[in-house]
């Protein structure tokens, strides 16, 4: 049985509302049965006024929502034109979240979406001109990749964010160092170098000083002392010394220095070993004041608020900053080199630059801090009844793991950055910060122990320099004291080299009888104990047959 009408109803919350009928014969009309013979209809007017949410008979407006216009990354917001009817086809990350938000309101919300170009459908101009358009009342929202900044926040009113962000520095990475001949100095910075060079030599210079007057092995030409000292300081770095120090300030010096040798030792080892081993890759620059301080150019997102954080906040010159729209101008500009017209870093967000380095991985690092900043949210007038609502609907689109990893997925792909890039990072050689604690508490001790024993040496020898002439100069009297400075000190016990024990004894001379082999026995034991030393056997032999033959006189022949 075919129906012969149909009821128009208006729903209103949870009740409904006849404004009309539609038949076949009459189409729309008010009322179902009516006096008279009427033409077919289609019109709405033929129908009652709805109630529309609110409870107001007006029809309300679509929303007005402006969207950006992108050459680049259009994964996030990417607007097209339909060659049929010119009408604009908006796709892309932010879309998807925008719709998954107003399903989550708890009431229909109609919008339309109006692209923010000219006349010639390019850009008609930057994110912060296109949020300017909701104060102008020519827009009732935006929806796009717009990053929420407090001087924005003085004019429209954002959501709660749907996407972390923040501001990094992109670089170009070195190539791998391992097949480098001079790897061996990478390790440790120039400035590490040097002072470790100069540590050793300076520590040389000090033991010198404290064993110059008591160890023989530290006296000499010159050129030997030269040799021995260098020696001994550098010989510490392999704990090959074998010459043995005689001065407690000496021995002091050395613990603290070989200690600090150690340390140093084992660091260059471990950082050469890591080197030799792991393939790393190196970014060209880690520092904003490196670059900043040599000039370099450097890019940034076009259209973008991270000019003025650039300018601002970082204190670039503007003539130093190129803007760049694409990922593939990224990579022309970064590749270059600065020599060659490109730039040293690039700007962006965290959302852009992960994209980036996704198609890039193996070229480019994120390096240096982040700038934090709020993250990418809806915009709407100040006051807007709408922004509760929003909000709401985004935390829960956000907190749906599975909604946004779909999401994610369809706009990305499945890879959205670089897997384990950190682990791939390291810094340059070891610096001279890392080690500067130790460096100034050896040298705390070296000039200490130095000072101790030169202020030593003055109080003894200087009285002695007092009684010269009064009128020679003063330098004439430091000459004279660095003279008896160079001098051995015959009070120090020197350390002797391993040599014979047994010491010559003198013939003995005869006065008088001759004594007995008895008496001769104990006056060669008296001596030789007298002595301290101790005599073998066959010496005391050989002494006791000499002073027998002293005691025998030759024949007496007669004339």
């Amino acid at each position: 049985m075919v129906p012969s009408a149909f009821e128009i109803i208006n729903v209103i919350g949870k009740a409904e509302r006849v404004i009309g009928y539609w038949t076949p014969e009459r189409g729309l009309s008010r009322n179902l049965y009516s006096k008279g013979k009427a033409a077919y209809s289609t019109s709405k007017n033929k129908l009652k006024e709805p109630i529309w949410p609110g409870d107001t008979t007006q029809q309300p407006k679509r929303l007005r929502i402006g969207v950006p216009l992108k050459t680049g990354f259009n994964e996030f917001i990417k607007v097209e034109w339909n060659p049929e009817g010119d009408i604009p086809i908006v796709s892309g990350f932010t879309l998807d979240v925008f719709l998954s938000v107003v399903e989550a309101l708890p009431f229909p919300l109609p919008y339309e979406f109006i692209p923010f170009v000219n006349k010639t459908k390019q850009s008609a101009g930057t994110y912060n001109e296109l949020l300017y358009q909701i104060k102008l009342k020519r827009f009732d929202a935006v929806v796009g990749d717009v990053t929420i900044i407090a001087n924005r926040s003085s004019y429209v009113d954002f959501t709660l964010p749907y996407s972390e962000s923040g501001i990094t520095m992109v670089v170009l990475t070195k190539r791998d160092e391992r097949d480098n001949m001079w790897i061996f100095l990478k390790p440790l910075s120039l400035e590490l170098w040097l002072t470790t060079g100069i540590a050793f030599i300076f520590t040389g210079l000090v033991v010198w000083v404290l064993e110059h007057r008591e160890n023989k092995v530290f006296r000499g030409k010159p050129v030997q002392q030269l040799g021995t000292t260098l020696w001994f300081s550098f010989s510490t770095l392999f704990l090959a010394h074998r010459e043995k120090v005689v001065n407690n300030w000496t021995r002091f010096v050395l613990i603290i220095w070989i200690f600090m040798v150690l340390i140093i030792s084992q660091s260059y080892t471990a950082s050469l070993a890591s080197m030799l081993t792991v393939k790393r890759l190196q970014p060209t620059f880690v520092d904003v004041k490196e670059i900043r301080k040599n000039g370099y150019f450097v890019g940034h997102q076009k259209n973008s608020f991270v000019k003025d954080f650039l300018l601002k906040d970082l204190n670039f010159n503007a003539n130093m900053l190129k803007a760049y729209d694409t990922p593939e101008e990224y990579n022309d500009a970064l590749s270059i080199g600065i020599r060659n017209g490109g730039v040293a870093a690039i700007f962006a967000e965290i959302p852009y630059v992960k994209l980036f380095l996704a198609k890039h991985c193996n070229k480019f690092q994120m390096v240096g801090p982040t700038y934090k900043t709020d993250g990418f949210g809806f915009a709407f007038p100040l006051q807007s009844p709408l922004v509760p609502y929003v909000s709401r609907a985004i935390l829960k689109v956000t907190q749906d793991k599975d909604k946004m990893d779909e999401i994610e997925r369809r706009n990305f792909g499945r890879e959205t950055t670089c897997l384990d890039q950190a682990s791939m990072v390291t810094s340059g050689g070891l610096s001279l910060p890392s080690f500067g604690g130790l460096f100034i508490i050896t040298g705390v001790a070296s000039i200490s122990a130095l000072l101790i024993y030169v202020t030593k040496f003055l109080y003894i020898h200087w009285p002695s320099s007092n009684t010269m002439d009064q009128e020679r100069p003063f330098y004439m009297r430091i000459l004279e004291l660095a003279k008896h400075f160079d001098k051995e000190d015959p009070s120090a016990h020197h350390l002797n080299r391993a040599g014979p024990r047994v010491h010559p004894v003198p013939s003995v001379e005869i006065v008088g009888a001759s004594p007995s082999i008895d008496d001769a026995h104990g006056h060669s034991r008296t001596s030789i104990e007298g002595s301290g030393d101790i005599i073998g056997d066959q010496d005391l032999n050989n002494h006791t047959l000499g002073s027998r033959a002293a005691n025998i006189e030759p024949p007496h022949t007669p004339d």
